[in-house]
């Protein structure tokens, strides 16, 4: 049976096996194949007859408008070809994407929760972003997916995997950094805050990996335990925009230590640094905004009206390209009169007991 595309349920059925088995990049290549100049494409199309015949190669070019028009969906199969023959015609900035999208769905999808407080638990987060990071620096693009792909084996693509590597490992620190300093913020604010019950949520995104940090107040004997040396953990203001500071300054020298690069190559590194540095400022400024949301949303609610019946709750997020952070802020005695209440029913029920039985 076909579809309106003109595919039957098999054909439809391969082109998933064939997104699965090259883990997504026949989009980005089919992409680039509908978007290469007249004289690259023609260039492809010839290379394509002589590789699988000068049948196949007019079938390519009479369907290609239709093709790039989503008229006609291309076939699993011709995708599959595509997918083998055609990087190694491509620019070095294609192949890099191509590589950097392989590398990243290799990596292993990861999960993982925690739960800290201003007193507790900030060093295990670092710990463990740290070490996601490097397990994913240490993950290569599996070698049978090498043998379906050869241009992967060629020096550009080795090439490309290397420095992706190099600018993935600074983009980490971006990340530990920042999120670090967040974290400081957040729980410096629930330390001395009096009046309002702040609680932080920050979901850190790195490749396939996600980290939930849950951030809140350490229950009353935790905080008489600690007294006043509960930020003694906390990293310092100072330092962590001064470290933030100085990976700006060492990207510039990324360069350093990578030989034999082509000029193409040279120009997709320099692109990627200009990237780098633009989100170490992106970073500082997600830095300043979650703060004055916290500073904000703590304000709004401190000035509420004390209310026994009521507890006022209100949310902040803010996203950022590593991951959301969200602030739940709280006040009201809503729970304390629950307890009150559930109290004075069991006197009252004692009560009445007792004098149903001296009563009897």
């Amino acid at each position: 049976m076909r579809n309106h595309y003109g595919l039957t349920n098999s054909a439809r059925n391969y082109r998933e096996i064939v997104k699965d088995r090259y883990l997504g990049i026949d989009d980005d290549v089919r992409e680039i194949f509908f978007n290469l100049p007249p004289e690259d494409l023609e260039m492809v199309f010839r290379a394509y007859g002589r590789k699988y015949g000068e049948g196949k190669k007019r079938f390519a070019k009479q369907t290609f408008k239709k093709w790039k028009s989503g008229i006609v969906q291309m076939s699993g199969k011709i995708s599959e070809r595509l997918v083998v023959f055609l990087p190694p015609y491509l620019k070095f900035e294609n192949k890099y994407d191509l590589v950097k999208k392989l590398w990243i769905n290799s990596q292993p999808q990861t999960f993982f929760e925690l739960s800290i407080t201003p007193e507790q638990g900030f060093e295990e987060v670092v710990e463990l972003i740290a070490k996601t990071i490097k397990e994913k620096l240490e993950t290569n693009i599996s070698e049978s997916l090498k043998e379906r792909l050869n241009w992967l084996c060629q020096n550009n693509a080795k090439k490309a995997e290397e420095l992706l590597k190099k600018v993935f490992e600074k983009e980490g620190e971006i990340i530990l950094k920042s999120v670090s300093r967040e974290l400081r913020d957040i729980s410096e604010y629930i330390r001395t805050e009096k009046d309002v019950n702040i609680i932080g949520v920050k979901e850190i995104k790195i490749a396939n990996s996600t980290i939930i940090v849950n951030l809140k107040r350490a229950k009353k004997f935790w905080r008489f335990l600690m007294g006043d040396n509960s930020s003694n953990n906390l990293p310092d203001k100072t330092s962590v925009d001064q470290q933030i500071d100085q990976i700006d300054k060492n990207i510039s020298v990324l360069e350093e230590g990578i030989k034999s690069l082509t000029p193409e190559q040279k120009n997709k590194l320099f692109e990627e640094i200009v990237k780098l540095k633009f989100k170490v400022q992106e970073s500082k400024i997600d830095i300043d905004i979650s703060r004055e949301k916290l500073e904000l949303i703590v304000e709004v609610v401190r000035k509420l009206p004390e209310d026994v019946l009521f507890r006022y709750i209100a949310k902040s997020t803010h996203k950022t390209p590593y991951g959301d952070t969200e602030i739940i802020a709280k006040k009201g005695c809503f729970t304390t009169f629950a307890i009150i209440i559930s109290t004075f029913s069991l006197l009252l029920a004692v009560m009445v007991i007792l004098f149903a039985g001296s009563a009897g």
